[in-house]
């Protein structure tokens, strides 16, 4: 059987979290690793009429949601990213007038003068379109976007006209708009992605400075919670909403890292406290020609084999293909809400789920290609030789740290590598530990080993501790 290590402080094995005594392991979420870009995926979007039309009426709906929580909560609850509801279905609002408030937001944004032409023009462009521009198109048709849906609440006396801003007349919502169609022309001039990546950096550059310089000066708002929710849905919500989108592609996730190899010294001192830690050594069970790792729930109580993922290192992060990836919906409501168009009409980025497709087959591709692409890393990593077990959160049951915290079988715990540095006295607890589990669990070929840096190799290396319980020790 294969034999997986995992680097652990005393602090995690013994104190805060207790994992040696309790038999966890915690899976961590993409933004509690240590690398920003994990989990990063290279998004483009390139789509027809009908999908583009739809995008749109997605970041209405998100926008109007988002904003009748926004003036619902006020300063007594905190709006968080995930409110945004990436996942809702705009033929489902929880009531006829609430249905009929967004029905009529999208008509009037639909007739605002160039909002079509945009559209037209996004479904026509050469080349696809990713994150940073993307991001541009929102945050110009954002006002014009909140500015009708102030018109219309106004209009039903949900609010008063004092609430409309009013913008300089130099500066016309109409113009924001022509400036679109202006730069989609000149997309299609540029030479390189580089070149066109390089004009939407500056872009996002000089509106983080301006979301910054809003975020300074609205510090004299009542309240804390005031100011983070009106930061949130009127100066940050482009921004949040284009992040928030990957939620429509796939679910959460949460990982526990191993390493095929205890030799490297600077994973010792990065993931062993500075060699003060130790290595849990684990033997996987193979199953489906993968070695697993079998864990109790602590939700429900049930068990899950999990696999043991190798991580891969290449140049750049997998591409794809937002309109042809969207999963999370029911496969009825994605053709009804996002590939189909008011006539019936059905978008080509649809075929993947057509009538005549298998849709068993197009679900195992597509959750091979997720294990793929939350198992790729930069080039940088690849001295860390990781494998992964892989939660994936379908129905939001793991999102609570306790529920990602799941036990293993003592058994498949085969030794442990002491740290160069570890104390004696940490050592002696951890002994301690596993010599009463070994007791319970009647086993007597519990494998002890110190680290130690091999002058021959250059790397570290380790050799076997003899105890009493622990018996049949090799290096």
């Amino acid at each position: 059987m294969a034999e997986f290590f995992r680097f652990r402080s005393i602090n995690s094995l013994l104190v805060e979290h207790q994992e040696l005594e309790k038999q966890t392991i915690y899976f961590a979420s993409p933004e509690e690793l240590n690398d920003p870009m994990e989990g990063f995926r290279d998004i483009v979007w390139s789509g027809d009429k009908i999908v583009w039309t739809n995008f749109f009426k997605h970041y209405v709906y998100c926008l109007y949601l988002s904003y009748f929580q926004f003036r619902l909560v006020g300063d007594s609850k905190t709006l968080e990213i995930d409110s945004i509801p990436i996942l809702g279905c705009w033929d489902q609002l929880p009531s006829p007038q609430a249905q009929n408030l967004f029905d009529e937001i999208w008509h009037n944004f639909l007739n605002v003068p160039n909002i079509q032409e945009i559209i037209e023009a996004l479904a026509n462009t050469k080349h696809k379109i990713r994150y940073r521009e993307i991001g541009y198109y929102l945050r110009i048709i954002y006002p014009v976007l909140l500015k009708e849906i102030l018109k219309s609440y106004i209009a039903h006396g949900l609010l008063p006209k004092s609430e409309m801003p009013e913008l300089p007349e130099e500066l016309p919502l109409s113009a924001f708009l022509a400036a679109i169609l202006f730069t989609l022309k000149l997309t299609e001039e540029a030479k390189t992605e580089k070149e066109l990546d390089d004009a939407f950096l500056f872009s996002e550059m000089m509106d983080n400075n301006e979301r910054f310089k809003e975020q300074y000066n609205s510090r004299p708002i009542s309240t804390d919670i005031l100011r983070k929710n009106n930061q949130l849905v009127i100066f940050d919500f482009p921004k949040v909403y284009v992040e928030q989108l990957e939620r429509l592609l796939w679910p959460e996730w949460y990982t526990a890292c191993f390493m095929k190899s205890y030799h490297n010294s600077s994973m010792w001192g990065n993931y062993g406290d500075n060699h003060k830690g130790i290595c849990l050594i684990f033997e996987g069970v193979e199953t489906d020609n993968l070695n697993s790792l079998e864990l109790n729930l602590a939700a429900n109580g049930g068990t899950r084999t999990i696999p043991f993922r190798e991580v891969t290192y290449a140049d750049r992060p997998s591409e794809i293909d937002f309109f042809r990836t969207i999963c999370r919906l029911p496969i009825a409501a994605l053709r009804k809400l996002w590939y189909t168009d008011r006539e019936g009409k059905i978008s080509e980025c649809a075929a993947h789920i057509g009538p005549d497709r298998d849709e068993d087959t197009w679900r195992k591709k597509y959750w091979n290609k997720f294990f793929r692409d939350i198992t790729i890393k930069t080039k940088d990593w690849a001295y860390e030789q990781e494998y992964r077990l892989i939660l994936e959160d379908g129905l939001s049951e793991f999102n609570k740290r306790s529920d990602r915290t799941l036990t293993y079988d003592f058994n498949s715990l085969k030794g442990i590598i002491f740290g160069i540095r570890t104390s004696d006295e940490d050592k002696r607890k951890i002994i301690e530990i596993i010599e009463k589990k070994c007791e319970k669990y009647n086993r007597a070929d519990f494998k002890f080993f110190q680290a130690d840096y091999s002058a021959e190799n250059g790397n570290i290396r380790k050799y076997p501790i003899q105890l009493p319980f622990a018996k049949d020790t090799d290096k």
